[in-house]
């Protein structure tokens, strides 16, 4: 069965723990939005072992840490939600989540940061991998 979360393109890797990898997501409206990608295939969170859902948690309070100090994040949201999953079958979720780290004063124009990904997103990666790496 095809799973795109599984074949899909680790380019914009940014950490990786040893049960989740960490994607710069492609859209930035919202500055350092990450994917977090199950390194194995699961379709359910009930599928998750014990040491999946330590690592997760550990992994989280690092990026809450690398957003707060790379960018000045004030909160967070993550979020779970599988409805792409099940727009066309066969179905095939993969458990993933979506983290956007949220601002107290949201940038001016964060379309124009979006925009600049293409020409800012080496130096976003290599600033967030510095600190990531580091907490």
């Amino acid at each position: 069965m095809h799973c795109h979360t599984c074949k899909s393109s680790k380019d914009d890797l940014i950490y990786e723990s040893d049960y989740w990898i960490v994607l710069l997501h492609k859209s930035q409206g919202y500055i350092g939005r990450c994917m977090i990608d199950l390194k194995r295939h699961a379709e359910s969170l009930s599928d998750l072992t014990k040491d999946e859902w330590e690592d997760f948690i550990s992994l989280i309070k690092k990026l809450e840490a690398a957003l707060k100090k790379s960018f000045m994040a004030t909160t967070f949201n993550l979020t779970f939600m599988m409805n792409d999953a099940f727009q066309e079958k066969p179905y095939n979720p993969h458990v993933h989540w979506h983290l956007r780290a949220r601002y107290r004063n949201q940038f001016s124009d964060k379309f124009a940061v979006a925009r600049q990904l293409p020409l800012a997103a080496l130096s976003l990666i290599n600033r967030f991998y510095s600190v990531i790496t580091a907490v």
